[in-house]
C-alpha cells in the first residue's frame, strides 16, 4: 500500500519534533513497491512537523541542559551556541560556518538554529558528512589556498546561489583566527551581505 499508517507517520513526526538530525526508511520500505512514494511522503510529514518546532525554545534547553550536566562550555562551543543565540537576536537569514574537522558546524547544529548553515570547508569528505548528517545545513568545499575573506566571500555567493541569502541579509560567521585551522574557533561576527 503506498500510504502509510497513522503510526508511520506518527513515529516519522515524533522523530523530527524530538529533535533527530535525520530519519530514514526502513529496509522493507525502501525494497518495498512504493520506494519514492515513501520518500516523499516522509519528506512530507518531516517538513509539516518541523514546521511546528519552536527552534528558540528548544536552543535553550539544549544550552540550559548541556550546563547543567557540564557545568561549562568549551570556548568553541560556547561559541557556536552564542552563535545560534545571536541569529535569533539579529534574525539572522544565515549562518556561515568555517571549519576544517566540521565540530564547528555540528556544534552549530546541535543548538538548533532556525537559520540555514552553510560550512565552509576544504575536505570534500567533510563536506559530504556536514550535508548528509547535520540538520539544517550543507557545505561547499574550497581551496586551501583561499584567504579568509576568500573563503567568506565564497560561502555568500554559494548562499546567494542556493537562493538563502541575497542583497540586505544578516549572517552571523563563525570561524577560526587563522581560517582553516582545527580547534581554533574564536569569532563570531554579525555581517550584511
Amino acid at each position: 500500500n503506498p500510504r502509510p499508517t497513522r503510526a508511520e507517520c506518527a513515529d516519522v513526526a515524533n522523530a523530527v519534533i524530538d529533535g533527530s538530525d535525520a530519519v530514514m526508511l526502513s529496509g522493507e520500505t525502501a525494497n518495498g513497491e512504493y520506494p519514492n512514494d515513501a520518500v516523499s511522503m516522509m519528506a512530507s510529514i518531516s517538513q509539516q512537523a518541523e514546521s511546528t518546532i519552536n527552534y528558540d525554545a528548544q536552543n535553550e534547553n539544549i544550552r540550559h541542559y548541556t550546563l547543567k550536566k557540564f557545568g561549562s562550555l568549551l570556548p568553541y562551543e560556547s561559541i557556536a551556541s552564542s552563535a545560534v543565540k545571536t541569529s535569533f537576536d539579529v534574525k539572522a537569514d544565515l549562518i556561515l560556518v568555517l571549519t576544517t574537522s566540521g565540530n564547528t558546524a555540528r556544534l552549530v547544529s546541535k543548538y538548533r538554529p532556525s537559520a540555514p548553515i552553510i560550512a565552509v570547508t576544504t575536505s570534500l569528505s567533510v563536506a559530504n558528512q556536514i550535508h548528509g548528517l547535520l540538520k539544517n545545513a550543507t557545505a561547499t568545499v574550497v581551496s586551501s589556498s583561499l584567504t579568509l575573506d576568500e573563503s567568506v566571500n565564497a560561502g555568500i555567493e554559494f548562499g546567494k546561489s542556493k537562493g538563502v541569502i541575497k542583497s540586505g541579509s544578516s549572517v552571523v560567521l563563525v570561524h577560526g583566527g587563522e581560517g582553516f585551522t582545527v580547534g581554533s574557533t574564536n569569532y563570531l561576527r554579525v555581517i550584511v551581505v
